[in-house]
């Protein structure tokens, strides 16, 4: 991970407060890596 990366994870881990808080992070974070990963490979899969 870079050095970017680890200073914004541990911003957002610094303000969790409940374990409901994590689930929703990890919910959203799945929902939007995957969401990018579909379009990059639609992108790519389609040339533009």
């Amino acid at each position: 991970m870079n050095e970017k990366s680890e200073r914004l994870l541990e911003e957002l881990v610094s303000v969790l407060k409940k374990k409901e808080d994590l689930r929703q992070v990890r919910d959203q974070l799945f929902k939007r890596g995957l969401e990018c990963l579909l379009k990059v490979e639609h992108t790519a899969h389609l040339d533009y």
